[in-house]
């Protein structure tokens, strides 16, 4: 009985390697959340290159009606061309300024890559959960099977009761009752589940077997300020710095260079020196800043803008650290349980066996057979569990252990 129980929950994960991993990377492929920060990672890309360009040059022409008279002959066309010119270093700040934003949108992308495989192992794991409870299930429908026949010998013998025979039938339809239920539940999670990584609800899922209990793995603490979700608060505070400098340079005079050209026509009344010679004039114009609330008003929002950025930064480390605290917590104590159920299954196994064979020779009394067998079935529940949910924790430390270190450029 023990071999034939602990197949009928196992089987169904056997022969199946390395299927979770195939799912999260169809996740990767296919979730809107991760396409939509890769398309902002590109969006972003393509604001460095436009904020580090200078403004398009200026090209006027203007024709005389009536000639305008000069000394040296009649203004009869005039082209002007202007190149505007921020100050020094502005460009650059504001390329900069973008740069860290860019930086910024990768590290979002890898935090929604990491969440998103959070959330395809924590949903896979609750489909196992399900799948090994759904076994349980039919088990012991199985188990109060062979106790009604059991039950109906000793009866037909005039060795039992009607009464435990009842009672077995109205546990065991009970039971089914809760197996259909069940069934609901378990489309309801491979529903989810497909739509999770993209995939059409109906499409069939492959099952691995859970992993177990391993504590020692996670005893080394995480170095958390690299995570991606603290990274992205720092490269913004960098970018709202650079934004800050680029506020403070707008500041600051414009410049705007350019080249007149006037077309001369000759004299007719007189021969003079450089007769109708054209005119070449080099200008320069300065822009000045005088109205000044306009860019104290960007500094102001770059400054806090800076700030908010650093406060983001701290409370995402400090929401990162009480989460590793909880769940190593929740590591040490699942694992407690994954042990402590399995030796109390293993043993209510044996109680039930032997229970089995007592009551079919009048040994046992029918109460306390079925106190075992509702002890067999919570032994096997909550290692069922207490498994289930050491796996989930499992998946939450691999999203707390994510490294992605950034460096200065």
């Amino acid at each position: 009985m023990i071999q034939r129980i602990i197949l009928l929950l196992l089987l169904p994960f056997a022969g199946i390697a390395q299927t979770l991993d195939l799912y999260i990377r169809e996740a990767y492929e296919n979730h809107p959340g991760i396409l939509a920060e890769r398309e902002r990672l590109v969006a972003s890309g393509a604001r460095i290159d436009e904020v580090g360009g200078l403004k398009d040059p200026s090209l006027t022409a203007s024709y005389a009606v009536t000639p305008i008279e000069t000394r040296v002959g009649p203004q009869i066309a005039r082209f002007s061309i202007m190149q505007p010119l921020p100050w020094f270093g502005t460009l650059n700040s504001r390329s900069r300024s973008e740069y860290w934003k860019w930086r910024s949108a990768n590290q979002s992308l890898i935090e929604m890559e990491v969440r998103v495989e959070l959330e395809v192992r924590s949903s896979y794991h609750r489909l196992q959960e399900w799948h090994l409870l759904d076994a349980l299930l039919k088990e012991n429908i199985s188990i109060l099977e062979d106790l009604e026949a059991i039950a109906t010998q000793r009866f037909e013998s005039g060795d039992g009761s009607m009464l435990d025979v009842l009672r077995i039938q109205m546990e065991k339809e009970e039971i089914k009752n809760q197996w259909e239920n069940w069934q609901d539940r378990g489309g309801n999670l491979r529903e989810s589940f497909n739509l999770l990584i993209g995939r059409d609800q109906g499409s069939s899922i492959l099952l691995d077997s859970l992993v177990p209990p391993s504590p020692s793995t996670f005893k080394d603490s995480i170095d958390l300020s690299n995570h991606p979700e603290v990274n992205k608060w720092e490269l913004e505070s960098r970018a709202a710095a650079e934004a800050l400098r680029a506020a403070k340079k707008d500041g600051a005079p414009s410049f705007a260079i350019g080249l007149d050209y006037v077309v001369i026509g000759e004299r007719m009344d007189m021969d003079i020196p450089d007769n109708g010679k054209d005119a070449i004039m080099p200008m320069l114009s300065l822009s000045l800043p005088l109205w000044r609330k306009q860019y104290e008003g960007r500094e102001t929002e770059a400054q806090q803008m800076a700030q908010f950025n650093l406060r983001k930064k701290e409370d995402a480390l400090r929401i990162l650290r009480s989460r590793e605290s909880e769940i190593l917590s929740n590591l040490e104590v699942y694992s407690r349980e994954v042990s402590l159920y399995k030796g109390l299954m293993e043993k209510a196994q044996v109680a039930l066996n032997l229970g089995m064979n007592s009551y079919s020779t009048g040994e046992l009394a029918f109460e306390e057979l079925m106190r075992i067998e509702q002890q067999w079935i919570r032994y096997r529940e909550g290692w069922i569990k207490a498994l289930v949910q050491w796996n989930i924790a499992e998946a939450e430390w691999r999203f707390l252990s994510t490294q992605s270190t950034i460096e200065d450029e």
